[in-house]
Order: structure tokens, then sequence, then C-alpha cells
């Protein structure tokens, strides 16, 4: 499935389509849209016009927050479930965030859960929803609807944990716009360590970002090895910061592995935020959502809503399929029942007209009723077995060969309903033995259904068996 990520510049829109494929990104169309005003309707239409060229497969739409605007904090707690981890993080956000809960969109992910005994880390986001809400308009506007709102930050991290694992060693990931940026630090692992805001890219940049990163390394105890510039500034910064950091300084490649794209070569830089939000379309270490909670809410009740109607067809169409075999099956036996009974009375006729008992009359008129008895017994059962099943059983299949053991199979809601079945069984008087064959479970939408199968001998007395008197 291709994702969409889009991010908002102070004078540009960028947007990327992509697809993450067990955490390789494949970039199919970026674009750089200029802004020419704040007006919603300037970006709306440019977002429209994107998507109307290169908008065939997107599934997904992600939107991404710069740092300047959002919060991302570490925080430290002792190492637990992820459950216990996320109530945690709840309550630490209400105790730090300065501003009342109903004005502020609060998530978080889980960057390390740490192991017993030890400490986990946990990356808290937060936003004014009035921001969101200014910025997913444009969106609706385009006919849009984002699944999932990040922070450039986040996306970051995500999008370069492939490369700070394969250094082996802290990587710093420097995003450098004209408004201002972020740097963020990834250990040996790829997990994220540092969080950092940076101002406008002037002079005091180089010593701003020295003094981050030797305090990084002496609070953790390895210093960063790489620094990855990425961001629209990228490339004019990257020859200053050379000489001024003690660390390799190159420009990161966000499209590393993802074939170049028309009119793009030497701008992949300025992609990286909004590749590593489309990388949300798969597999992510960090999944933080500032989408509003309400909407989530109500997206996974008409979820459950969706599943319990299907899960109702499911039963009523079972419930259905079940009475109408019943009533096939005994309306198919009341018509055999009553042309035999029709027979006796023309064999009966026969003999009468003769005036004699003739023994090939009489056997055929002994068979004849013989088999009027067994279908009238048959019904008999029918009717019984219709009055006392239990509710939430169907029977699907019934033998009617008495050489043979009766078998019935069929569905039940509960083991305790096909327990009810051998007792009605056993009730009737008719066999000299009730058996369980088997019982399978088999899930239908969000119910259990058994599957099942009883068999029940026939006395010897209609079989025609021999009793052995021991």
């Amino acid at each position: 499935m291709r994702t969409l990520g889009i991010e908002f510049g102070s004078a540009q829109l960028r947007v990327v389509t992509a697809e993450n494929r067990r955490g390789r990104i494949q970039v199919h169309d970026a674009a750089a849209l200029p802004l020419a005003d704040e007006e919603e309707a300037t970006a709306a239409a440019a977002l429209s016009q994107f998507l109307e060229h290169h908008g065939r497969g997107v599934g997904q739409v992600v939107l991404g927050l710069p740092l300047r605007d959002s919060s991302v904090k570490l925080v430290s707690f002792p190492a637990t479930s992820e459950e216990n981890l996320s109530r945690l993080a709840e309550v630490e956000a209400a105790a730090q965030i300065p501003l009342p809960v109903d004005q502020v969109e609060f998530s978080h992910a889980i960057v390390d859960p740490g192991q017993p005994g030890g400490s986990a880390t946990v990356a808290m986001v937060s936003a004014r929803k009035e921001l969101i809400a200014r910025l997913s308009r444009p969106l609706q506007l385009a006919g849009l609807s984002a699944s999932v709102i990040d922070v450039s930050a986040m996306a970051l991290a995500n999008l370069f944990a492939v490369a700070a694992r394969g250094v082996g060693a802290p990587v710093g990931v420097a995003n450098l716009e004209p408004e201002g940026g972020e740097l963020v630090i990834l250990d040996g692992g790829g997990r994220l360590r540092l969080v950092h805001a940076l101002s406008a890219p002037d002079a005091a940049l180089p010593e701003e970002l020295r003094r981050t990163l030797q305090a990084f390394a002496a609070s953790h105890g390895s210093p960063v090895l790489r620094l990855l510039l990425v961001g629209s500034q990228a490339g004019e910064r990257v020859e200053g910061l050379v000489e001024a950091l003690p660390c390799e300084v190159l420009v990161g490649d966000p499209w590393l592995g993802s074939r170049e794209q028309k009119g793009m070569a030497g701008h992949a830089a300025a992609f990286a935020v909004a590749t590593g939000l489309a990388a949300r379309g798969g597999d992510v270490a960090l999944k933080a959502n500032l989408r509003p909670r309400a909407t989530v809410q109500a997206a996974a009740e008409r979820r459950q809503t969706s599943l319990v109607a299907a899960a109702m067809t499911v039963f009523f169409a079972l419930f259905l399929a079940g009475c109408l075999w019943f009533y096939q099956a005994f309306h198919g036996r009341r018509l055999a029942v009553d042309e035999a009974q029709a027979k006796v009375v023309r064999l009966e006729e026969q003999l009468r007209q003769q005036g004699g008992d003739d023994p090939a009359y009489l056997g055929r008129l002994t068979l004849a009723a013989t088999k009027v008895r067994r279908d009238t017994d048959w019904l008999e059962l029918l009717r019984a077995l219709t009055a006392r099943l239990p509710g939430g059983v169907s029977l699907q299949e019934l033998n009617i060969d008495v050489s043979r053991p009766l078998t019935l199979r069929g569905q039940a809601y509960s083991n305790a309903a096909i327990a009810q079945t051998i007792e009605v069984l056993n009730s009737l008087g008719r066999f000299d033995k009730v058996r369980l064959e088997s019982a399978d479970a088999q899930v239908i939408g969000t119910e259990t259904v058994y599957n099942f199968q009883i068999t029940c001998l026939w006395p010897a007395s209609v079989t025609g068996r021999k009793e052995v008197k021991r």
C-alpha cells in the first residue's frame, strides 16, 4: 500500500508517496509545492494537483508537524509491560503539559522497553489541538483525511534507524530549514536518544551543534561518530559544518536504495521528513499518532459495529439454513409416509377383492406395514427432537438407515448445548447407546461455533440382531 507523507514548510509543501516493504523504503513520487501565501485554499489546490497526477494507489495519508509547533520528550520509567508504560505516559503527560488537557493532543511511543529490573524509555509527543486542526483543514479541502499525524523528529528517527544500526555507534540527524529545525541522535541500535530543537541556521548553528554533541557524549558515554544533514539547507551548510564539528558530517540520503526521482537529483535530503512520514505505511519503531482521539475512537466503534453486524448476519444465515434443512427433511419424510400408507390401503383392498389370505400378498402387506411403522417412528423422532433440542443447536445431517447406527451432524454455540443434545437423545428411550464422536471449534467473525457428530445404536429389536446371553 502506498502512503502519502505531507510536510508543511514555511514556503513549501513537500510531499512523498512511498511504500515501506519490511523496512525498505521504495519512493514512487516526490514534489515540492510552493505556497504563495498562508491561505488554506492554496495548499489544498496544490495537494489536489499533485494527487491528480501522482495519487494512484495511495491508501493512507500521514501528516507531519514540525518540532517548533510540537513537543517530544524522552522519559524513563521502570521496565514493565507495554500496557503499564502507556498508562504511566498518560499520567506523566497530564502532569508535565502546562496547558489544559482539552487543548492538547497527546501520544507516545515506546523507544526502549528495557530489561526486567531496569528502566524503559518512552517518547512523549504532544501538540495543540488548534494547530492540528489548522494544518488538517487544507487536507479536508482537498478531500483527504490523515490517518496518522506524526512529528518531524519522530519521522527522522524512524527513517534513519537502519543507518544508525549500520554504523553501530551514535548517529545524529540534523534537519536544517530557514525557519529552524531539529537534531535527533540515535544510538548504535537505532533507538532514539535525544531530540533537540535548533534555532534558525545562521552563524551560531555550528556552535549550537558542537555543544549539543559534546553534552550527549558526556551524558551517554559515547560520542556521535556521524552527523547526517537533511532539509532544504543541508547542501549549503555541509562545508562549514565539516570544519566546525568533531565528527564525520555528510548530507543524508533518505532515498538510499530507492530509484532516483525525475527532476529531483541532488534534492533528496530536502524530502527526508516527508519520506519518514510515508514510511508509516509499514512497520516502524516509533508509532506515535496525534490524530484526535475522538476521531480514532469513532473509527474503532465503526469497525466494531461492522464486525458485530457481520457476525449477526452469519448467525442468522446459519440459523435459516438449519431451519430450511429441517423443514425439507420433515416434509420429505411426511410425503414418504403418506405414500406408504396409501400403498398399504391398496394392498388391503386387493387382498379383500381376492377373498383369501394369499401368502404373497400377506408378505408384501407385512413389509409395507413394517415400513410404515418405521417411517412413523422417524416422524415421532423428528417431532421429539424439534420440541426438545436446546437453543443454539442446529442439525445439518440425520441418516434414516436402521441397518447402520444413527448419525447426527450439526452445529452448536457451546459445549453445554452439545451435552444437552446427548441428554435429550438418551431420554428418548429409542437407542441403546448415544456417543459423541467429535466436536471441533470453528471461529466465524467473533463467534465460536462447534461442529459435532453424535452416533446412536439402534436396539436389537429394531435391527434384527440376536442378543447373546451370558
